[in-house]
């Protein structure tokens, strides 16, 4: 009598059960990583937008408190040198006038929105149900600012971004910049 050799190897219910296992494991890992990585860049994102909002702050503090006086016409403030006759301004401007999309934040030195002027930020929003451009009522001329730079403020599209895996970082900048020398009344 002969006696088969004894084959030593898995058996295909051992092998599928190994492959699922591997294919389960490999899924949340990739996934991990992609979070990781997603979120790695969203972090990234943040810490930019922070550091120019902090720089954009302290330039727009530093045009206003160079002036002698400050006026806010709309989307617009103006800012008066030594002679009442030399001004600037900064101007919010939104082309395409769709809240959902970033507008522009111009520095014209010479207070002429015709001339080209320094562009200081192209991912500027309004923050809902904040007025941009203000006079502080208990500072004379003193100019109170409220922006958003970075991704959007309105939550549905903050929503969709969020779900999408898009970055909806930013900061929210509310800050005010009062003119070193004022004008008095009396001048």
């Amino acid at each position: 009598m002969h006696t088969q050799p004894k084959r030593h190897g898995f058996t295909l219910m051992e092998v599928l059960i190994a492959t699922a296992t591997f294919a389960i494991i490999a899924t949340v890992t990739v996934r991990a990583y992609c979070n990781a990585f997603r979120d790695a860049r969203t972090c990234c994102s943040q810490i930019n937008y922070t550091a120019t909002g902090r720089a954009l702050q302290q330039q727009i503090s530093r045009y206003v408190q160079n002036g002698r006086a400050a006026v806010v016409v709309s989307n617009t403030v103006t800012i008066f040198a030594a002679a009442l006759t030399n001004y600037s301004c900064i101007t919010f401007a939104d082309p395409d006038n769709n809240l959902n999309t970033p507008g522009i934040l111009t520095f014209y030195p010479d207070g002429t929105t015709t001339n080209g002027g320094v562009v200081l930020s192209r991912s500027a929003y309004p923050i809902p149900s904040n007025t941009m451009f203000r006079i502080i009522p208990t500072t004379p001329c003193s100019v109170g600012f409220a922006f958003h730079i970075g991704g959007t403020t309105n939550t549905a599209d903050a929503a969709k971004a969020s779900i999408s895996g898009q970055s909806c970082a930013g900061i929210d900048m509310r800050f005010t910049a009062t003119p070193r020398n004022l004008m008095r009344e009396y001048q």
